[in-house]
């Protein structure tokens, strides 16, 4: 009977090696790699190597270590990297991306996919024909001994987005101080701003520095992410100065169109996410950013989009959207201000009311979701009738409070219309953006008119879903504690109006809770 030949590798590979795991060397793959659909790295040891055998010197030279709070750049980690990036030696700091994704146990097609369906319909900042092609490596990678990460013309992501890919989908601790001050956080922050000063690179800079402020968005960092969203405002304007010398493709008017929305929709989200609107917009409607998404955009209406390509018709909606968000935003900032608004009351509330409708009514004739731009502009609506109405010096305006009230039904169907058709458990399936405009929607919706218990009863059962929101995004914490604050409060409204009603008889009495 003929022995079977298996081949195998004289070392082990550096999965295993990583964790001190037996291997079994099988080529192209070990058995724990092929059972987990990794790709095997049989590359023998660097002059230098990124683990050492034994002893306390293994745990000071690993790029990764294990917390309470899980993965983390340790130390050295942090050290080789900012060193390598100061080089500016992209080859090695692929190799030193894929090293640490190794350590922390972090598969890359993991990372695309939690982005694909949370960031990417929102904030593509990564082009979606180049994240078709990172699911397919696992496979690749058995036949071709290649870096995971980018050499010209891999296909593969560079180290920056690999960097603020994993930094964006990395699950959170229960510490904010800790989100704040993560030493992975503050390597891709300072690693950024030293290759900002390479103009070959800005393309990725942007592209990673978008993450980051998505990142810390998410994790009610708004003030941070003005920052990062004015940066990325900057290097915007650096690019489009010098698109026609052709430098890495950025002289396409539809990939510039892109990255243009994407940025201002960023903007315009954070500062809604923390429902006090005290951050300012970094891409105010005077900015050049925003004048040149209105004028590439200008020509073009929402209803004659229908007959065009989704992906067209997407990015000039999610651009209109932001445009008009913009607007209401100033104008609340203004009143918050005490200073006259630059535009009056009543064009914006006709254009953020025509918005809304064309959505409404048009979104049953397309077939990509439109929960984002709806979210944000029924969100940027009832803002800015909330606002209007609490600023009135008149108090008495029927036209601000028709609005308001308008306003308030449009978003609480939505916010039902969310919780009928999404369980707790599918929160990192749906995109951030969309449920954060959706759950910030539900403590505003107590500004107006409280009809018994009802309000009340319709806070409590959001309650489950925005606890779920809030372990995976810490800005979710902000809403649970503005839904607890306004339950409390609607609590003491209906003990008020139940004592109204109960002295003059009459069943249908409201009571007004001015915001």
């Amino acid at each position: 009977m003929a022995l079977e030949y298996v081949e195998k590798a004289s070392t082990a590979c550096a999965y295993c090696r990583a964790r001190k795991q037996s291997c079994d060397k099988c080529l192209p793959r070990c058995s724990r790699c092929a059972s987990k659909f990794r790709h095997c790295d049989y590359t023998p040891f660097r002059s230098v190597p990124t683990y050492p055998i034994r002893g306390a010197q293994a745990i000071l030279s690993l790029l990764v270590e294990r917390t309470s709070c899980g993965p983390n750049l340790s130390a050295h980690g942090a050290t080789e990297l900012l060193r390598t990036a100061s080089e500016g030696k992209m080859a090695k700091l692929g190799r030193l991306c894929s090293d640490v994704l190794i350590q922390a146990d972090v598969a890359e097609e993991d990372m695309v996919h939690e982005y694909k369906h949370s960031m990417h319909p929102w904030l593509p900042a990564i082009s979606v024909d180049f994240l078709g092609t990172v699911p397919q490596l696992a496979q690749r990678s058995c036949q071709v001994e290649s870096p995971r990460f980018h050499t010209p013309g891999s296909g593969t992501l560079p180290p920056l987005l690999a960097l603020g890919l994993f930094l964006l989908t990395r699950r959170p601790c229960a510490h904010a101080e800790h989100i704040k001050n993560s030493t992975l956080y503050v390597t891709v922050k300072q690693i950024l701003t030293t290759l900002s000063l390479s103009e070959e690179l800005l393309l990725d800079v942007l592209q990673a520095s978008l993450l980051v402020a998505a990142y810390e968005c998410g994790h009610g960092m708004a003030r941070q992410a003005y920052l990062t969203i004015g940066s990325c405002a900057s290097i915007l304007n650096l690019l489009d100065s010098t698109s026609r010398q052709n430098k890495r493709g950025f002289d396409g008017l539809e990939f510039r169109r892109t990255l243009w929305t994407a940025t201002l929709f960023m903007d315009r989200v954070n500062t809604l996410s923390t429902l006090a609107f005290d951050t300012p917009l970094a891409c105010p409607t005077s900015s050049p950013l925003s004048r040149r998404v209105e004028r590439s955009f200008s020509s073009v209406d929402v209803p004659t989009l229908e007959c065009s390509p989704e992906e067209i018709l997407q990015l000039h909606i999610t651009a209109k959207v932001t445009l008009i968000t913009g607007r209401v935003l100033e104008y609340v900032f203004a009143l918050k201000e005490g200073s006259t608004p630059q535009e009056d009351y009543a064009s914006i509330e006709e254009a953020v009311s025509n918005m809304a409708i064309d959505l409404v009514v048009h979104q049953a004739n397309l077939s990509w979701p439109l929960c984002d731009a709806i979210a944000l502009v029924l969100c940027s609506a009832l803002v800015l009738h909330t606002t209007q109405v609490t600023h009135d010096t008149l108090q008495t305006l029927p036209k601000a409070r028709l609005a308001l009230k308008s306003s308030q039904d449009m978003a609480r169907d939505m916010v039902h219309s969310t919780m009928a058709v999404m369980q707790p458990q599918e929160i990192r399936s749906h995109s951030f953006a969309g449920l954060c405009c959706v759950l910030g929607l539900a403590p505003l919706l107590t500004g107006g008119m409280v009809d018994g218990g009802e309000r009340a009863g319709d806070l409590r059962r959001v309650v489950p879903i925005v606890k779920k929101f809030a372990a995976r995004w810490n800005v979710g914490k902000v809403y649970l504690e503005a839904l607890a604050r306004q339950t409390e409060r609607s609590s003491d409204v209906r003990m008020e109006w139940g004592s109204q009603t109960g002295a003059s008889g009459n069943s249908n009495g409201k009571v007004w809770i001015s915001s």
